[in-house]
């Protein structure tokens, strides 16, 4: 009796200990790498400002992604682990359900004009990692006598090496089945900017 408790328990130290690892391993992901130089460092924030570049394609994001791409959008990795698809190719799949590149925001809404914001409104670098900030403008919902705007910001991490980017994660969550079900649908473009969002292309 003894020796099948003891042995139950010597499994439950080595589960806990593997779940342990895990953490620690997902946790590990987002440090950042040390002994980049202050000039790597911009190099990296321009890899991630040609990303969100006005008039950026689709084609010209998907460039600019590493064969290794690792996806934390907790949506499009969903989306890409169902459908047994790197997660490089699962950005691809992603666009093409977009027709090719992320939705373009209106510019007028009940007429009036929608403010361009700014997708790189704040970019900082720390090792390998790159921090942007996004400013979008959506309509304040609590105001019914106007159209009033008001300024909203979501963020992008992203690793990158050897000028490609590596990593990513982001604020979104995964949105629900689409009707009839198949795979859950991505979490949006990077930034999670909830549909309908006023924003400027990602």
């Amino acid at each position: 009796m003894a020796k099948h408790f003891l042995a139950a328990a010597a499994a439950c130290v080595a589960l806990c200990m593997v779940c342990v690892v895990a953490s620690a391993d997902e946790a590990s992901l987002a440090v950042p790498a040390k002994g980049v130089s202050a000039a790597q460092m911009d190099k990296n924030k321009e890899v991630v400002r040609a990303f969100f570049k006005p008039g950026v394609t689709g084609k010209e994001r998907y460039d600019l992604l590493d064969d290794g791409y690792i996806q934390h959008n907790p949506g499009a990795k969903k989306m890409a682990d169902d459908m047994h698809l790197s997660y490089k190719e699962g950005f691809r799949q992603m666009l093409d359900r977009m027709g090719g590149n992320f939705p373009t925001p209106p510019t007028q809404m009940d007429g009036a004009s929608v403010p361009p914001g700014n997708m790189t409104y704040m970019v900082l670098a720390e090792g390998d990692l790159v921090f942007v900030m996004s400013q979008q403008y959506r309509r304040d919902p609590t105001i019914a006598t106007s159209v009033v705007f008001y300024p909203a910001y979501t963020w992008d991490v992203f690793r990158v090496r050897n000028g490609k980017l590596y990593e990513h994660w982001d604020g979104a969550t995964i949105n629900s089945r689409p009707p009839g079900g198949g795979p859950g649908g991505p979490g949006g473009p990077p930034g999670g900017a909830s549909a309908g969002a006023a924003s400027p292309p990602k």
